[in-house]
């Protein structure tokens, strides 16, 4: 016999409040490569400075993050990631990376100083 055990309605009501009180950062980059649950960085990643992401929660199971970067360079922009923490370097890097979504054809082609407002949902399914 098989134990199953599954997150309660209040048990992820208390996740994505434990999700939403953090400050988290997002970032783009230029690559196309399909995003894995094995990702731990971006493929591509610009050398824009990741920025704060405001939280909120977006429903009972799914927290929210909106946060903004501008382009300085021209580029196409095909995955998005939110990581723990600003990193450092050119590009930045370190961190973990809690999402990363990818559009092969892209999401944006930008100019340089496009500003690019990026939302992650993070769901608990």
């Amino acid at each position: 016999m098989v134990d199953t055990q599954i997150y309660t309605e209040d048990g992820e009501e208390t996740v994505v409040d434990l999700m939403v009180a953090q400050s988290w950062y997002v970032h783009f980059g230029t690559d196309a490569t399909e995003a894995t649950k094995a990702d731990t960085a971006l493929v591509v990643p610009s050398t824009e400075n990741r920025t704060l992401a405001v939280a909120s929660e977006y429903n009972a199971s799914t927290a929210k993050y909106v946060g903004s970067i501008t382009d300085t360079t021209g580029q196409t922009i095909k995955e998005l990631g939110l990581f723990t923490t600003a990193g450092s370097g050119n590009p930045p890097t370190g961190g973990v990376l809690i999402a990363r979504g990818n559009k092969a054809a892209g999401y944006a082609i930008m100019l340089p100083l496009d500003v690019m407002e990026i939302t992650v949902l993070v769901e608990q399914t």
